[in-house]
C-alpha cells in the first residue's frame, strides 16, 4: 500500500475507514460493494486498496465475482464506463473474463456497447470470447454495429469477430447498423464481407430496413453495393 501522506484523498479516507472497522465486502442500497464503486469511477487505487485490505482480513479471490445491480461484478462495472486502469487490476487480480450479469452480458458487451476501444482490446487479449452472446442473442459485434461505434467495430472484426452472426431475432450486424443509418459502419461490415441480402428471421435484409426507416445515405450505399 502507498504511504499514508502519499495517499490521495479518497485512499487516506479508506484508510481512516478500515481503522474504524469498516467491511471491505458490505453493500448499500443499490447491492454495490466498495470495490464495484471504485471501479465504476476508476478509482484503481482505491480499488487496489481495497483487494490488498481484503487479502490481509479474509477476502476470498472469488469475491471478486461479488455481483451487484442486474448481477454485475466490479469486471463489468469497470469495464462498462471504459476505466482501464480499473479494469486491468482487476484481470491482474484474477476476476473472470467472460462472467455473465443476468442479462448474459460479458464485460466484452458491455464494453463494446459504449464503444470503450481500449477496454475492449484488454478484454480480448486476456481471452474474452468474441462471440458470447446476451440472453437476447447480442454479441459485442452486434451491440457496436447498433451504436455506430466505426473503431470499436473495427477492432472486433480485426480479431476475428464473424460479421453475419445471427443476433437477436436471427438479425446480423449489418441489418442492426443500417436500421439506424450508421452508414461508415455499414461500408466496414461490407468492405469485410458481410453478405449484403443476409435477412432476419422476418426477412428484413439491410437494404429492406434502411428504406423503411429513412435512412437515404445507408440505403443508397447498399443499392450502389448491390449491383456490383
Amino acid at each position: 500500500m502507498l504511504p499514508f501522506q502519499a495517499a490521495s484523498a479518497y485512499e487516506k479516507i479508506v484508510h481512516l475507514l478500515f481503522k474504524k472497522g469498516a467491511k471491505v465486502d458490505i453493500r448499500d442500497v443499490y447491492d454495490l460493494t466498495p470495490l464495484s464503486w471504485a471501479a465504476y469511477h476508476g478509482h484503481s487505487d482505491v480499488a487496489k486498496l481495497l483487494l490488498d485490505h481484503g487479502a490481509e482480513n479474509g477476502y476470498k479471490a472469488s469475491d471478486l465475482e461479488t455481483k451487484g445491480r442486474e448481477g454485475r461484478t466490479p469486471l463489468m462495472v469497470a469495464a462498462m464506463h471504459g476505466n482501464v486502469s480499473a479494469t486491468k487490476l482487476l484481470l491482474d487480480r484474477g476476476a473472470m473474463v467472460d462472467a455473465r450479469c443476468e442479462l448474459g452480458a460479458t464485460a466484452l458487451i458491455r464494453a463494446a456497447s459504449s464503444g470503450h476501444d481500449a477496454v475492449v482490446t484488454q478484454l480480448l487479449d486476456r481471452g474474452a470470447k468474441s462471440e458470447a452472446k446476451d440472453t437476447e442473442g447480442a454479441t459485442a459485434l452486434i451491440k457496436a454495429s447498433a451504436e455506430g461505434y466505426h473503431t470499436t467495430v473495427q477492432l472486433l472484426l480485426d480479431r476475428g469477430s464473424d460479421t453475419d452472426f445471427p443476433g437477436p431475432q436471427d438479425r446480423p450486424a449489418l441489418v442492426f447498423a443500417a436500421s439506424k443509418g450508421h452508414v461508415a459502419v455499414v461500408k466496414l461490415l461490407l468492405d469485410r464481407g458481410a453478405g449484403i441480402n443476409v435477412p432476419d428471421k422476418r426477412g428484413n435484409t439491410a437494404l429492406l430496413e434502411a428504406s423503411r426507416l429513412g435512412h437515404l445515405a445507408t440505403a443508397s450505399l447498399l443499392l450502389d453495393r448491390g449491383k456490383t
